[in-house]
């Protein structure tokens, strides 16, 4: 298991956030990913958006895991509601379609100072070897402020899509 700490873009702090870490397990043919973000969580707003399959996600609290196969990748969007989204890239920023992929499961377990969201996420045969991964959230407060969280800002806006974002590594399963 590995666990990093993600850092809000400077642009875009959120003072009431202690801190968001994320915890990735690799299996066989699954991605475990859980997302801790300690803090001031009456200041949160959780979205409503109803559970199953949903687009625009990222306008509002979210959890993005992104998976590099280069210069391809897919780009997962979890809600605490329990809705998703997953879209398939050739290219930075291009060639955007709905992934067919198999719902990912998602849980969330919530406190008044923590906020706990896992999921596991089907992988595919493309990411049998080493896969570099981009991890981030978007944190809506009260007042609809967007926070943007990653591992790596590589610019001087919130860009979870750029390439030089995806800085996690993960070895193949044995």
């Amino acid at each position: 298991m590995i666990e990093r700490a993600l850092f809000p873009h400077p642009t875009t702090p959120a003072a009431w956030v202690d801190s968001l870490r994320v915890r990735i397990e690799r299996g066989t043919g699954v991605l475990g990913v859980e997302f801790r973000l300690h803090g001031e969580l009456s200041r949160l707003r959780l979205p409503t958006d109803p559970t199953g399959r949903s687009d625009g996600l990222w306008r509002h609290t979210c959890c993005e895991v992104f998976i590099a196969s280069t210069p391809a990748y897919r780009e997962w969007n979890l809600a605490p509601s329990g809705a998703w989204q997953a879209y398939d890239f050739t290219t930075y920023r291009t060639g955007r379609r709905p992934a067919e992929v198999r719902p990912p499961v998602i849980a969330l377990n919530c406190r008044p100072t923590l906020l706990a969201l896992t999921a596991c996420l089907p992988l595919t045969d493309r990411h049998c070897d080493d896969i570099r991964l981009g991890v981030s959230a978007v944190l809506e407060d009260r007042n609809g402020a967007l926070s943007f969280w990653a591992l790596n800002h590589p610019g001087e806006r919130p860009d979870f899509h750029h390439p030089a974002s995806f800085t996690l590594t993960l070895d193949p399963t044995p």
